[in-house]
């Protein structure tokens, strides 16, 4: 398989989780509609959203505390533009890998997602809008 398969498949291959007050955590996939992503997407009165990490840019594994460097950088450019977002998690269902401490952020639009993305070096986001299912959008095409 090709690196570029590879990293697509880890992708599809990652149950990601958002920690919500209201609703728990809410998990959803890639390529599936998520009834209660679209619950906790209402709630905030928010019809977009973002999975986004700042951990391990490219798929290169980074040392954790590099990767809580980077956690915090990206909460704080978060705070900084004012969204609105809760802590999260991608896991690997098969366990391969550690789970990647990430972000839901609420509101965010498809350009600002994939900018904030690209400037932390990942290779692709989660983009969610209530009633679709959610997409793997590329980074660095």
């Amino acid at each position: 398989m090709k690196p570029l398969d590879e990293k697509i498949k880890a992708y599809r291959n990652t149950i990601y989780v958002a920690h919500s007050d209201e609703l728990g955590d809410v998990t959803f996939e890639v390529g599936r509609r998520a009834p209660q992503l679209d619950k906790l997407l209402r709630s905030r009165a928010a019809k977009t959203a973002a999975f986004i990490t700042g951990d391990n840019p490219g798929g290169r594994l980074l040392h954790p505390k590099e990767n809580s460097v980077r956690h915090r950088e990206l909460r704080r450019r978060l705070r900084a533009q004012k969204f609105a977002w809760i802590e999260g998690q991608g896991r690997d269902r098969t366990g391969a890998w550690l789970p990647e401490r990430s972000v839901l952020i609420f509101g965010i639009d498809r350009p600002s997602a994939i900018g904030l993305g690209k400037d932390l070096g990942q290779f692709a986001i989660v983009f969610c809008q209530v009633g679709k299912s959610c997409e793997l959008v590329r980074c660095n095409k």
